[in-house]
């Protein structure tokens, strides 16, 4: 069976009654007919396919019409309990892993838990998984579910960097220039931003236009700044639009190149 990759950035506008975590997960037996009903029963045997099968139909907003978080979060804890178990690891598990952390620190289908987030992005992380990684950057920075650690904060993202995420990417040039990293290259962070953006990293192409705009360690550059909002205006970044128009404004320019 071919499965789709689910990544869960995060739904805070779709959280459930902290009244009902407990769910009923062979309740799909009574409801799903066919092929759905042979997924639900093979999910429940055990097969990690059909447990990520699972929990897509009931986590992903987008191409499912059954949504409900706590039976997503259900099936996401079971695949990655069976990917712990079963040595798993490929992406799609790495991601379920990864998912299970987000449902847990943000609260999501469950009951919010920063300890169970931090251990479920840490048996990600140190599979390779570079969003995991990124959390747990965020985690020892802040001190927000564990200890403040500034050396493993940046353990991390630069271990989500080496894995080329753009997210992390963007995040190390901006703690960088905010004097919060034992790295102190403005070059550096230039050049991560500058590979973000190549990415399509919608904030990177932001940080960019403002960058030129202002003629903050780059050149002061209204082109520039225009091509790199422009660029984070079709990622869909709203502010990014703005400050387009806002150039085009000043320039006597009304064209969206």
């Amino acid at each position: 069976m071919a499965i789709k990759k689910f990544l869960l950035i995060g739904l805070t506008g779709a959280l459930l009654s902290s009244s009902a975590w407990a769910v009923d997960p062979k309740s799909c037996l009574q409801t799903f007919q066919g092929e759905a009903k042979e997924v639900c029963e093979k999910a429940i045997a055990g097969d990690p396919e059909s447990q990520y099968q699972m929990a897509r139909i009931y986590g992903d907003a987008q191409n499912s019409q059954l949504i409900n978080y706590e039976l997503s979060f259900y099936w996401h804890r079971e695949l990655a309990r069976t990917a712990l178990k079963k040595n798993l690891t490929d992406e799609i598990y790495l991601l379920t892993m990864y998912n299970t952390g987000v449902f847990y620190a943000d609260g999501i289908g469950v009951q919010q838990n920063l300890k169970n987030g931090i251990y479920w992005f840490t048996k990600a992380a140190e599979r390779g998984e570079p969003l995991s990684m990124l959390r747990l950057a965020v985690v020892y920075k802040s001190g927000l579910g564990a200890a403040k650690d500034d050396k493993a904060s940046e353990m991390w993202l630069n271990k989500a960097v080496k894995a080329n995420n753009p997210q992390a990417k963007v995040l190390k040039s901006r703690w960088i220039l905010e004097g919060q990293l034992s790295e102190k290259s403005t070059k550096l962070a230039i050049q991560l931003l500058e590979e973000a953006a190549k990415e399509n990293e919608p904030q990177a192409c932001f940080a960019l236009g403002n960058m030129h705009t202002t003629g903050f360690n780059v050149e002061k550059n209204a082109k520039k700044a225009k091509d790199y909002y422009s660029k984070a205006c079709s990622l869909n970044l709203l502010e990014a639009c703005k400050r387009y128009h806002d150039l085009d404004i000043e320039q006597g320019d009304f064209s969206l190149k």
